[in-house]
């Protein structure tokens, strides 16, 4: 029963993933960032270089 479960659960998030991959190129362009979300983002840039 247990192997049953964690069959179930990989299976499950393994056709999760598939799905994701394959809708990924149908998604909206992302709306335009605000002042403070292009703040954040080019922070979080830079502290990635660092």
């Amino acid at each position: 029963m247990l192997f049953g479960v964690f069959s179930g659960i990989f299976w499950l998030t393994f056709a999760y993933g598939l799905y994701r991959r394959t809708q990924a190129g149908t998604e909206e362009p992302p709306s335009p960032l605000t002042s403070n979300q292009a703040k954040a983002k080019a922070k979080a840039k830079r502290k990635k270089q660092r």
